[in-house]
């Protein structure tokens, strides 16, 4: 099946080449050369976008060329339009999608992130009409070398764009190539990460909260999630992890989870080769965003019951002693989203994600709802704390985000004297999450498009 994929692929990119039939259209421009060689020669970085349309045979053969030639034209308007004062579009054969974006001054990872917003451009546009035209990138620049001239610095951005074109719709380059983890390693992985953030999270608090407010929200519990992908990047900095994580959707209107805070006292900081932030919402400390995250995409989430009341600064109501039984739902799809939002802005390969939920404070708490819920008061947890884990693929997570949730919330339930949540209560309550997710994903879409 794969050998038959990377013919597709190949008979794919040999079509859209080689209309009409004249050899000599398929030679490479010398003119591309010759630019990127004056680049090279010049001794400052260069590095080099290599894209090439998905699905345009396609075009061709349902639609005819006519509509091909200006779907070629839309994706040229684009890229120009994006490479506008960064650096010049080249189109790499006489004929076909193939293109060449040579950006002076910029380094592979700096170049990744046009690449993206080329990708991300393409898919919002539409410019295949009917069909779902989307756009493979590759990237290299000659900071990461071993480019002795300008053909091979080519050459292996065309290597990258044909990585690319295995996932379709996404962006390839060395500096996001993955070794992968296997099962029971990612397990151990996951496990160790949970408990070193959870330590990590019982000192900060310890820092930040004052006593008296301190004893009570460790009596009142948490909230946490964390999760590990099992493709790990080679290479991935702090910040280069924290961009990719400033610039993903802001997923639901009112919940983001490893949100990055604008304000300067809020912002994440390095310790001890991962980042962290302490987000709190109230200057004794209380509602806090805490995370960490790791260059090995180990993410880690932590947040009080938002069901326990905050009358402001020094003024703590009790706990609410309840639990929002359609809550959990949503907060843990959300996270579960994140990791596939994330391996996506990291240009990774598909692969496994394993995640371990865990909440504490439930002892004595009872399950509440809206009066169409029909939930009877006694549903009270006669236990401390919940964890459950799952795991899941990069690939169809949100496909199958359903599933994901379905597995990973139903022991918080059964600990409040077997409460069964509903399978089809599950699933609304997930497309209602999506509804939302989708419907902030089209405005970034529209501002995008505006840019």
């Amino acid at each position: 099946m794969a050998e038959e994929r990377i013919e597709d692929q190949k008979e794919d990119r040999q079509e859209n080449r080689s209309r009409p039939e004249d050899a000599r259209q398929t030679e490479p421009r010398e003119d591309v050369l010759a630019a990127l060689a004056a680049e090279l020669r010049r001794g400052c970085p260069v590095a080099v976008n290599y894209s090439d349309l998905d699905n345009f045979k396609s075009v061709n053969d349902r639609l005819g060329h006519h509509v091909g030639d200006r779907c070629v034209e839309e994706f040229t308007k684009l890229l120009t339009g994006i490479a506008e004062g960064r650096g010049k579009v080249y189109r790499r054969y006489a004929t076909g999608d193939e293109f060449v974006v040579i950006l002076p001054n910029f380094i592979t990872t700096e170049a990744a992130a046009v690449a993206e917003r080329v990708r991300a451009t393409v898919e919002a546009s539409q410019i295949g009409g009917p069909v779902a035209v989307t756009a493979s990138l590759g990237v290299y620049g000659s900071d990461l070398g071993p480019a002795t001239d300008a053909a091979e610095l080519l050459r292996l951005a065309d290597r990258m764009m044909y990585q690319a074109k295995q996932a379709k719709n996404t962006v390839a380059s060395p500096a996001t190539t993955a070794r992968t983890l296997g099962p029971a390693e990612l397990s151990r992985s996951l496990d160790q990460w949970m408990r070193e953030s959870g330590e990590r999270w019982e000192r900060v608090a310890r820092d930040r909260i004052s006593g008296e407010n301190r004893a009570l929200y460790y009596a009142w519990g948490s909230w946490s999630i964390a999760y590990a992908v099992g493709a790990i990047p080679e290479r991935l900095s702090l910040p280069e992890l924290l961009q990719a994580m400033e610039k993903m959707p802001s997923q639901t209107r009112c919940f983001r989870p490893w949100r990055v805070p604008a304000a300067a006292e809020k912002r994440p900081y390095p310790f001890e080769r991962a980042l962290e932030c302490w987000a709190a919402a109230s200057p004794d400390g209380f509602s806090p965003d805490f995370w960490r995250v790791s260059p090995q995409l180990k993410m880690f989430y932590l947040r009080k019951h938002e069901e326990d009341e905050i009358l402001g600064a020094g003024h703590v109501l009790p706990a609410s002693r309840k639990l929002l039984i359609h809550r959990p739902i949503w907060r843990i799809g959300e996270c579960v989203i994140h990791a596939a939002r994330l391996s996506r802005a990291l240009h990774l390969p598909p692969s496994t994600v394993a995640f371990r939920a865990r909440w504490t404070g439930l002892l004595g708490r009872h399950l509440a709802g809206k009066p169409e819920d029909g939930l009877d008061p006694r549903h009270e947890c006669r236990q401390e704390s919940v964890e459950s884990t799952a795991t899941a693929t990069t690939a169809d997570i949100e496909e199958k985000l359903h599933e994901v949730v379905a597995t990973l919330v139903p022991p918080l339930y059964e600990a409040f004297d077997l409460f069964r949540m509903e399978d089809r209560t599950i699933r609304l309550e997930i497309a209602n999450m999506l509804a939302d997710c989708a419907a902030e994903e089209q405005a970034g879409r529209n501002i995008l498009l505006k840019s």
